[in-house]
């Protein structure tokens, strides 16, 4: 009965460790902070705080250094840069250039080297350069293919690699074998994700532009003459054709009309099942549509953040032009669940709480609109 016991209240204890939540805000008028939800300061007066996926959080300092902190607001690593986290780790640069990669316990997995990390960790494979020629390491930090000299880029995910030269583009397989050549200039690339792939080709039409066209793991053409396109996620990535935005699926087929001047370009796109989309037409002209296209919740708004929590932090325009934005908090069927007046600036909710500011002070909100924690005086 003592053993039941015991480890009842260490998984209490592990819960309320778990339970505790990073929150980006601001700690002055030209300065950002990271609060934890019981409102204790983890880092004030920084230029920038950025919260990660794994609920950690990166502080960009004014004498340009970054500092990482874990879910539980402890400091991990101060350093030159540090990158997020992929595949489980974080690319991180010393105070002498030199780049190294540490997990989420700080732990330096792959040793600082003097190679510049170009792309981060995915599915389990790096893009580093050392003296000026691009390869490839696993997550042991061993080289496992190395470019030619002249090679300029290369993107790897989803076991397909995509090296761009001066005057082509080569397709690798898994074994890093060639496939398919092909004989194009001035080029941008997005990596394989979903069996998905895309090179865009440098085009003049009034102004410098690409033509996208997406691939297959054999290199075969699954949609081309796109303006734009994104890395697939779900199954779906952010495109544009003649300048108009939407998105298309991984058979090339547009989800709905490119109709939009603006969309979500952040993965997954459709935050929670929906993405907000911007029609640039009119006062307001900003809604959300779902994975067929349609529109889920009609464009009320002039502007929009992704869903979070079951909520979405959308802002309505004053009567007149100039007049302060209202901020609401709507669920997914649009309805309006939290209407404070007179809030200065807000943020979206995670796990069941959101930082609002009004008349000059932080306040945390749970989803009630209820404000249970006041910072600072």
């Amino acid at each position: 009965m003592k053993k039941i016991f015991v480890i009842v209240i260490f998984l209490i204890f592990q819960l309320q460790s778990i339970a505790q939540i990073l929150i980006p805000v601001k700690s002055s008028k030209y300065a950002e902070g990271c609060i934890t939800d019981k409102g204790e300061w983890v880092v004030e007066n920084v230029k920038k705080v950025d919260l990660l996926e794994n609920g950690f959080a990166i502080a960009s300092t004014f004498d340009l250094k970054q500092i990482l902190f874990n879910q539980f607001g402890k400091q991990i690593i101060k350093a030159n840069s540090i990158r997020p986290f992929s595949d489980g780790l974080s690319a991180v640069e010393n105070n002498l250039g030199q780049w190294g990669f540490i997990n989420e316990s700080g732990i330096l997995v792959i040793p600082y080297k003097s190679w510049i990390v170009v792309e981060d960790f995915h599915d389990g494979y790096a893009v580093v350069r050392q003296n000026g020629v691009l390869s490839i390491i696993n997550m042991e930090g061993n080289i496992v293919y190395t470019s030619q000299y002249s090679a300029k880029e290369i993107k790897y995910g989803d076991s397909r690699t995509l090296i761009r030269y001066s005057d082509c583009v080569e397709l690798l397989d898994a074994n890093f074998k060639l496939i398919k050549k092909f004989d194009v200039r001035n080029v941008q690339l997005r990596r394989f994700s979903d069996g998905c792939g895309a090179i865009g080709v440098e085009v003049y039409n009034q102004d410098y532009s690409y033509k996208w066209r997406v691939i297959d793991f054999d290199g075969n053409t699954i949609v081309d003459g796109l303006w734009d396109v994104g890395t697939f996620s779900n199954g779906v990535t952010f495109a544009a054709e003649d300048y108009l935005y939407g998105y298309i699926d991984k058979r090339g087929k547009w989800i709905g009309e490119p109709m939009f001047n603006i969309v979500d370009t952040i993965p997954p796109y459709f935050h929670e099942g929906l993405a907000f989309v911007e029609t640039g037409m009119g006062m307001p002209h900003v809604g959300f549509i779902n994975l067929k296209g349609e529109f889920a919740i009609e464009r009320y708004y002039l502007f929009a953040y992704p869903f979070s929590d079951g909520l979405a932090l959308v802002g309505k325009g004053g009567e007149f032009i100039g007049d302060p934005y209202e901020f609401l908090y709507i669920d997914k069927s649009g309805k309006v669940v939290i209407d404070i007046e007179e809030i200065d600036e807000a943020g979206s909710f995670h796990n069941g709480i959101a930082p609002i500011y009004k008349n000059n002070k932080l306040h945390i909100i749970n989803k009630n609109g209820q404000i249970i924690r006041t910072i600072g005086n």
